[in-house]
């Protein structure tokens, strides 16, 4: 469900953005205040993708394959290891799927207070239920570490707060 794969399933803003869609559609909300809520949630998404990606190559931290296949002192040294998703070809810290997930969920909260979205088995589940099950979809799959994912629900949860405070304020100019 979490999978996010691009190529192969949605990206993680595509499939947060469509979640926030169809909370949209479920509402019946007017299309100026639809637009709106999107406007805010692609704000979020592309906030979170700056903040994430400046991370990854301020620290350049590897990944779990690259530790456990390379480093020898490692306790899990095992140079033949696979992720059991694809690992992808840049650094880990912090975890892209946990900024935008802890970003888009706290958003939606905010939007749609006491919305749910449907998990992996059709059950209707918090939104920041939902974006820790996206966080930790990464750690079980094998290519972060659980502070990559710590960290980077954070800084998406900070964005979203920081959003939310300027659309108070007057909205976003």
């Amino acid at each position: 469900f979490w999978a996010d794969n691009p190529g192969e399933t949605y990206t993680t803003p595509g499939h947060w953005a469509d979640i926030a869609r169809e909370q949209i559609a479920a509402s019946g909300w007017s299309t100026p205040r639809a637009t709106r809520a999107l406007a805010l949630v692609a704000i979020g998404l592309a906030d979170s993708a700056i903040a994430c990606w400046d991370t990854k190559y301020a620290y350049w931290i590897l990944r779990p394959v690259t530790a456990i296949r390379n480093l020898a002192g490692y306790p899990f040294h095992d140079p033949n290891f696979l992720s059991f998703i694809p690992t992808p070809p840049f650094p880990a810290y912090t975890s892209g799927h946990s900024t935008f997930s802890g970003c888009s969920a706290t958003l939606l909260e905010w939007l749609f207070p006491g919305g749910s979205v449907r998990d992996a088995f059709g059950i209707p589940v918090p939104f920041a239920v939902a974006s820790a099950q996206a966080a930790v979809s990464r750690l079980f799959g094998g290519i972060h570490f659980r502070s990559d994912n710590d960290q980077g629900h954070r800084c998406g949860e900070r964005i979203a707060r920081l959003i939310i405070r300027r659309e108070r304020a007057g909205g976003l100019r």
